[in-house]
């Protein structure tokens, strides 16, 4: 028989590997963290030029900072900051103006409150088909989730209860009327 020229590498992982491995990652984040930590301080050390140290009581040091940088850029800064202001302060007439939304009062007729959702749309669709706005609501009682079935908005409780009296001759079943919050 011959042998087979096949070649393979064979890699073995022990937990040491893994260890220095993981040791490794953590130098690298600290070492670019220190790095943007370095740049973003030597950023605002361009800024600023220091002006004056003087020693305080209690051995602490007092360092004013003057800003330095040029013209232009303060120009700029001051310009922008001087449209926000205007912005801020436009005059009341060009500022949006709101109203308070009164909720709109109606009756309803809930004609029946179900566990299956299936089966609540079924009962919306029926009085639907009838011509009826239908809505469903779910609701949560006594631990149950209950869908409730209503239809019609009606604007006052007399015009509500006769078409409750024309739903129940039609469905030969009791409804009631509900004036939502």
């Amino acid at each position: 028989m011959a042998e087979s020229n096949k070649s393979y590498l064979e890699i073995k992982v022990t937990f040491i590997h893994i260890f220095v491995l993981l040791i490794a990652v953590i130098l690298i984040g600290i070492f670019l963290f220190y790095l943007g930590f370095q740049a973003g301080k030597s950023s605002i050390r361009n800024q600023f030029t220091t002006s004056s140290i003087s020693k305080e009581s209690g051995g602490t040091e007092k360092i004013e900072l003057t800003e330095s940088g040029s013209e232009e850029d303060k120009t700029k800064n001051d310009s922008a900051i001087d449209n926000e202001m205007k912005l801020h302060n436009q005059s009341n007439s060009d500022k949006i103006r709101t109203k308070s939304v009164k909720k709109e009062s109606y009756f309803t007729i809930q004609v029946g409150a179900y566990v299956d959702f299936a089966n609540a749309r079924t009962e919306s669709d029926k009085f639907s088909h009838l011509g009826y706005h239908t809505e469903i609501l779910s609701t949560v009682q006594k631990n149950k989730k209950l869908f409730r079935v209503r239809v019609g908005k009606f604007k006052t409780l007399k015009k509500a209860q006769r078409e409750k009296g024309k739903l129940e001759k039609r469905e030969k079943r009791n409804f009631d009327i509900i004036k939502p919050n």
